[in-house]
Parts: C-alpha cells; sequence; structure tokens
C-alpha cells in the first residue's frame, strides 16, 4: 500500500518549528506551498526531499525495535537522498573572521553524520577578502557572482560554471569584488576526528571553524609598519626584469614600459601600471591636504590626513609586491569601529552626516574631492582584476577620508553636519 502524499502549508511549517522540527524531510510525491518554503527560510527550518524507498522484504525490512525513522527519509546503508536546496536557509558563518561587513553565510548538506567520506555545502560572501589555511582537500564549483582565490603568485578567478581544487595545506584568501556564492565538496568529512587534520586552537593569532563547513584557521598576514614618512618604493638590485610582452631580457628598459614587479616589465598602459598611477595620484593628493591643513592650524587633521596618505603608499606597496595590505587603522580605530564611525556618526562621534557644499571651507571641499577619487580608483582597481584585497582597502580608506571630514567638521570647523 503506497503512503498518501502530504501538503505542507505555512501554518505546519510553524506549527513543526513550534515543535523545535529543524529538518523538514519530503517524500517525492509530497507537496509544499511557496509560501511554506518562504516561512520555512525565514524560520531556520532545512527542507530535504528524499527518494522513495524500495519495497520492503524479508532481507531488508526493518526489525522490529530498530532506530525511528524521520518522516519521509530511508533508513538503508545505500541511502541516496534529494535534498531540496531551493528553500535552504545559510545562517551566518559561526566563525569570526573579523569582517563584518562581508556577511559570509554558510550551511552544510551533507556531513559525516550520513556516513559520507566527504562533506558538502554552499558558502556565499559579499565584497571583501579573508584568509584561510585549509586541513582539507576542496573542490568548489562556482554559482553566482565573482570567487577570488588569492594565492602567493595571483587571484585564481572563478565564475560561474567554473570549478576549483584546492589542496590540503593551501594558504590562500577567500574574496570576491562583490558578491559570491559556491557549492563545496571536502575531504574528509571527519577530519577532525580522522587524523587527517588538526583544528587549531582558537587565540588571537587564529580560530578553527566546526567540522563540516569549510573548515581552516585563519593566517594574519605579516604585520606592515606603514604609516610612516615616504620613502622610494622600488629596490633596483637582483636580476633584471624581462619583458611581459615578448619574454626577453632588455638591456635596459624601454620607453614605452615600467616595472611591474621585480621580474618583469609591462607597457605603461596596462591595467595594473594606470592603477599603480592612480595610487600615486591619490598619495599627491592626500599630501596637498595635509599641507592645507597644516596652514590653517589644524595639526590633528593634518596628522590624520598624513595617515590617508600613508596608506595610500601601503596599498601600492601591496599590489607592487603581490601581498594582501595591512588593516588599516586611523584616528585610534580599527577597521570595524571605523565602518561604525562613518555609518552611525551620532551615535559614534556626535555629529550627523555632512554634505560638503561651495559655501564650506576649501579644506573639507579638498578632502571631499579626495573622497570622491578614492571612489574612482576603487573602479579601476575593480578593471586590473588583481583580486579582492586591493579593492577592500580603497573601500575603507574611503570611509577613512570621510572620518576624517567628519573630525574636521566637528572638532575644527564647529559644525553640526545633517543628522
Amino acid at each position: 500500500m503506497q503512503p498518501s502524499k502530504n501538503l505542507y502549508t505555512e501554518a505546519e511549517v510553524r506549527k513543526l518549528a513550534s515543535q523545535g522540527v529543524g529538518v523538514l524531510h519530503l517524500r517525492p510525491d509530497d507537496l509544499i506551498t511557496p509560501l511554506a518554503q518562504d516561512t520555512a527560510r525565514e524560520l531556520g527550518m532545512r527542507i530535504e526531499r528524499v527518494a522513495a524507498a524500495p519495497p520492503a522484504t524479508a532481507v531488508d525490512a526493518p526489525s522490529p525495535g530498530s532506530a525511528a525513522q524521520a518522516p519521509g527519509r530511508l533508513v538503508a546503508r545505500d541511502l541516496i537522498r534529494c535534498i531540496d536546496t531551493r528553500g535552504l536557509s545559510m545562517p551566518p558563518f559561526e566563525f569570526d573572521i573579523g569582517r563584518p561587513e562581508m556577511d559570509v553565510r554558510g550551511v552544510d548538506v551533507v556531513t559525516s553524520d550520513d556516513n559520507s567520506p566527504v562533506a558538502a555545502g554552499f558558502l556565499s560572501l559579499r565584497q571583501g577578502s579573508f584568509p584561510w589555511t585549509l586541513n582539507y582537500d576542496e573542490v568548489q564549483y562556482v554559482l553566482e557572482g565573482e570567487l577570488h582565490i588569492g594565492t602567493k603568485d595571483g587571484p585564481v578567478i572563478g565564475r560561474p560554471g567554473d570549478v576549483l581544487f584546492i589542496p590540503k595545506g593551501s594558504s590562500i584568501t577567500f574574496g570576491t569584488p562583490n558578491w559570491a556564492k559556491f557549492f563545496y565538496v571536502t575531504y574528509p568529512a571527519n577530519w577532525a576526528s580522522s587524523g587527517e587534520g588538526e583544528p587549531a586552537a582558537p587565540s588571537a593569532q587564529g580560530a578553527q571553524i566546526s567540522q563540516g563547513a569549510p573548515t581552516a584557521t585563519a593566517t594574519p598576514s605579516k604585520p606592515v609598519n606603514w604609516d610612516r614618512a615616504a620613502e622610494f618604493p622600488v629596490k633596483m638590485d637582483g636580476p633584471r626584469p624581462h619583458c611581459i610582452t615578448c619574454g626577453q631580457v632588455p638591456d635596459r628598459k624601454p620607453e614605452h614600459m615600467t616595472q611591474l614587479d621585480a621580474e618583469t616589465f609591462a607597457p605603461k598602459n596596462a591595467p595594473r601600471i594606470r592603477l599603480r598611477g592612480r595610487l600615486d595620484t591619490l598619495n599627491a593628493v592626500a599630501l596637498r591636504c595635509a599641507a592645507l591643513a597644516s596652514v590653517c592650524g589644524f595639526q590633528a587633521t593634518a596628522d590624520r590626513i598624513a595617515t590617508v596618505a600613508a596608506y595610500c603608499r601601503e596599498l601600492m606597496s601591496a599590489e607592487y609586491h603581490a601581498r594582501v595590505p595591512a588593516p588599516l587603522q586611523i584616528a585610534g580605530m580599527d577597521e570595524a569601529q571605523l565602518r561604525e564611525a562613518t555609518h552611525k556618526p551620532v551615535e559614534m562621534l556626535g555629529i550627523g552626516h555632512i554634505a560638503p557644499d561651495a559655501n564650506d571651507h576649501a579644506l573639507l571641499l579638498e578632502l571631499n574631492y579626495l573622497r570622491a577619487q578614492v571612489r574612482e580608483v576603487e573602479v579601476t582597481a575593480l578593471d586590473a582584476e588583481i583580486g579582492t584585497e586591493i579593492v577592500a582597502g580603497l573601500n575603507r580608506l574611503s570611509s577613512a577620508v570621510y572620518l576624517v571630514e567628519l573630525l574636521l567638521a566637528r572638532d575644527d570647523l564647529k559644525r553640526g553636519g545633517r543628522s
């Protein structure tokens, strides 16, 4: 006798959620309304559709007293599962990567609890990047957006339909210039208990994620003392660079080319060289603003703008050496505090948002111009396809300039801004 099909409505889903049901198992013939699916997603309830059970025989029929079965779910050694992910809820990633603005979210759909040697699930992230060291092998299938895997040799970029393989032991960065979502498979599923990899103890240096998700240990970049006076950026010792176009080593630098990095000459209109020129201009504009602030007697503001200029040079250095830029700190604030202060200035600084106009102080207008230029350079960085780290650094730099504007208006110009 075939079991009758079930119809799940919003009310039924809410009732099951109130009873503590976290996973709704649907048989092939069961129906669920679109509103019920939306409600399940809002309540964090996972929906799984499983294959139909084969006819029971004297051999494979469950014996009396065997483990209770969840509705619609098979209990068998060779279980084939079909998981409905259309209404799948993706909660915030349980590991604190220190980048809340990236809104990293993940969910496991296959784990070692399923007697599987591999784990699988979904991960999504917004603009930014963060470092990881993988203690497992991972295959990723990019579903949406653009996924950037940063390596010591440069970024590997995955777009929808691309498959990426990351071997165990890799030290990388996960990032995206805007948005990315991918499906992952990791091996082994139970690496933490099988000896395939040991989780690192949580510490100020990094912490381990729970088993089953894309598990890794955060590895912070080596601290860089970037907030200092300018110095000549290129070291001229070592082997002479080769031409990126023909591969030859020229006797002297061609006039139409410049040094891309320690090993390569590239045309002066190459995307990375264009970006480098724009970063150099940002540094120059910031230094001009700092000088104007000093002339006006606003020394605290001048010092903050000097920090902005120094971070422009840090971004240039990070781009040249293909490394992750150091975290930005300004006016005693780290990046998280900077974001909070520039998004909620009334609560954090006691001044509302400002929109400079022609009647404002010349220094405030110069800073506003600098901030606008940072936004334009951010677009240039995206065009250069150098990975998300420099783009994220420019995004933070724009916030830093706006913070300087707010503090100038509050402390030196004594204006209240707009709430």
